[in-house]
C-alpha cells in the first residue's frame, strides 16, 4: 500500500538520494554548459517610438482655431497605438525589410529550394517574426525589439522598421487627403474662372451704364432732379406772375418760356425710363440692380474661392512628405553586449534537472513504501 506522501518523507528521500541528485545535476550543469557554448550568441537593439496625434495636421487644428488648440494632445491615443502596433507586424513592413536587408541568404533560405522552403516569404517571414518583439510601453509608447545574431544588423533591422511604420502610416492617412487635394484643385479652378468671368462682366456693366459708384452717384442724381425741378418751380412762378403785368408776347416772357421748356426737357431726360440719357434715373436704378445682382454672385464666388484656397493650403501642407506620424523617442544602436542566454540555459537545465530528480527518487521510495 502506497503511504501518504509528507514533507518529511520528501526530505528523507533527497538526502538519501543526495548523490544520486548531485550526480544527474552536476551533469545537466556540465551538458547545459557545453550547449550554451555551442549555440552561437545573438544580440538585442531595442527602440522606443510615439505615434504623433494626426489631428496636429488637421484643418481644424491648424485653420480654424486661430493659433491652434493649445489643448490637443501631442501624442496619438490608444487607437493610434494599436494602428502602429499593428503597421509594426504587418507584412508590408516586415517585406520590405527582408527585402532591404536579404534577409533570405542571411536565414539561410534557399528560393530556389521549392522542396524545402515551398515559400520562402513566410519562411523569412516568421525567423523575423521569431526575432521581432513590439509591446505597448505603460507611458502610451511601443518598444519594438530585434534579435540576432549579426549585433549590427539587429539595429538596422529595428530602425528600418520604425521607417518603414512611419511611410506606412504616412501612405495610409495621405493616400485619402491626396484625392482631396485633386478635387479641391480642380472645384478651384473652375471658382477661379467664374469669379473672372463675373468681374469681366461687372466691368463691362459699369462701363456701359456709366455706373461706378452706386451710393454716390445715386445722391448726386437725385440732388440734380431735386435742383431742376426748384428752379422750374421757381421759373413757372416768374412766368405766372409776369404774363400778368407784360403779356404773353413780351420777351421776358418768351425767354423764360424757353427756360421752362428746357427745365422740363432735363426733368423729362433725368426721370423718364424712355429717356435715351446715360444719366436717366430710371436707367441708373435698373442698371444698379444688375450691377448689385452681378456683385453679390461674383462676392459670393470669391468667399467660396477664398475657402478654397485655404483648404488646398492646407492639404498641401498635410500631405508634405516632411510630416512624420511617429516619434522617435530612442534610435536603436547595436548591442554591446550579447543576450544572456547561456546563463538561463544553465540555470534552466539545472533546476528542471534537480527538480525531475527529487521528484523521481520520492515516487521511488513512495512506491517501495
Amino acid at each position: 500500500m502506497i503511504s501518504e506522501f509528507n514533507l518529511v518523507h520528501f526530505v528523507a528521500s533527497t538526502y538519501k538520494w543526495r548523490k544520486h541528485i548531485s550526480f544527474f545535476t552536476l551533469l545537466a550543469l556540465v551538458g547545459s554548459l557545453a550547449l550554451s557554448y555551442m549555440i552561437e550568441p545573438s544580440y538585442e537593439s531595442i527602440t522606443t517610438i510615439y505615434p504623433s496625434n494626426p489631428s496636429l495636421t488637421d484643418k481644424a487644428f491648424q485653420f480654424e482655431s486661430g493659433q491652434g488648440n493649445s489643448t490637443i494632445e501631442l501624442y496619438g491615443s490608444k487607437e493610434d497605438i494599436d494602428r502602429v502596433v499593428s503597421i509594426a507586424k504587418s507584412g508590408q513592413v516586415l517585406s520590405a525589410v527582408i527585402h532591404k536587408y536579404n534577409l533570405f541568404e542571411h536565414y539561410e533560405i534557399d528560393t530556389t529550394d521549392k522542396e524545402e522552403y515551398p515559400h520562402p516569404y513566410s519562411s523569412a517571414m516568421s525567423k523575423l517574426k521569431k526575432n521581432l518583439k513590439v509591446v505597448k510601453t505603460e507611458f502610451r509608447g511601443i518598444e519594438i525589439s530585434v534579435k540576432d545574431k549579426n549585433v549590427n544588423l539587429a539595429a538596422d533591422i529595428a530602425n528600418e522598421i520604425v521607417n518603414q511604420i512611419d511611410k506606412v502610416a504616412k501612405d495610409m492617412i495621405q493616400s485619402n487627403r491626396l484625392k482631396m487635394l485633386e478635387i479641391i484643385k480642380a472645384s478651384r479652378a473652375e471658382k477661379d474662372s467664374i469669379v473672372t468671368l463675373l468681374s469681366d462682366s461687372l466691368s463691362s456693366l459699369r462701363r456701359d451704364y456709366s455706373v461706378y459708384n452706386i451710393s454716390t452717384q445715386a445722391s448726386m442724381m437725385t440732388a440734380e432732379v431735386t435742383r431742376t425741378s426748384a428752379a422750374l418751380s421757381e421759373y413757372v412762378a416768374q412766368r405766372n406772375v409776369l404774363v400778368k403785368k407784360y403779356g404773353a408776347n413780351d420777351g421776358r416772357i418768351v425767354n423764360l418760356d424757353a427756360q421752362i421748356s428746357g427745365l422740363k426737357e432735363k426733368v423729362r431726360s433725368l426721370t423718364s425710363s424712355k429717356s435715351s440719357s446715360a444719366y436717366s434715373l430710371s436707367k441708373f436704378a435698373k442698371a444698379s440692380e444688375l450691377i448689385k445682382l452681378v456683385e453679390t454672385r461674383r462676392n459670393s464666388e470669391l468667399h467660396e474661392l477664398t475657402r478654397l484656397n485655404k483648404l488646398r493650403d492646407y492639404f498641401v501642407m498635410a500631405t508634405s512628405p516632411d510630416v512624420s506620424y511617429i516619434f522617435v523617442m530612442e534610435k536603436a544602436y547595436p548591442a554591446e553586449e550579447a543576450v544572456k542566454f547561456r546563463a538561463l540555459l544553465v540555470a534552466t537545465c539545472v533546476l528542471i534537472t534537480l527538480f525531475i530528480s527529487i521528484v523521481t527518487v520520492t515516487a521511488i521510495d513512495t512506491f517501495k513504501s
